[in-house]
């Protein structure tokens, strides 16, 4: 099940994980509903042609797959069974159209996400 939270939701329930946030104008930081997965992050993403873009991802702890939208993120990516996402409403739910690897730059660091969902009606 895929839930959408605020990163200001997800650091209320997981204070220990919060980074130091520069010039946070939101007073009410730890006053969010304790009910929080996700979270907001910069990372820079590869592509196939080895481009680099600097794009937003969300990272979700709960979550039970990585999931993507832009087959353009993925550098494999292979036809699979469906496999069924709910969103955290309930109200939708849509299906994955393969799964792959997305290689993700994050402070230098280099992280090969595999068994990636592409779910292109995930926004």
């Amino acid at each position: 099940m895929c839930t959408t939270h605020t990163k200001y939701q997800f650091f209320a329930e997981h204070t220990p994980l919060r980074p130091i946030l520069q010039n946070n104008k939101r007073k009410n930081f730890n006053n969010q509903p304790p009910s929080a997965h996700l979270s907001t992050a910069k990372a820079l993403v590869t592509m196939k042609r080895s481009i680099i873009l600097s794009q937003e991802l969300i990272i979700d702890c709960g979550a039970t797959h990585h999931m993507f939208s832009s087959e353009h993120l993925f550098v494999l990516l292979v036809q699979t069974p469906l496999v069924k996402v709910s969103t955290g409403d309930l109200s939708s739910s849509f299906f994955s159209e393969g799964t792959g690897t997305v290689v993700i730059i994050s402070n230098g660091k280099i992280f090969n996400l595999e068994n990636c969902l592409f779910v292109p009606r995930l926004k």
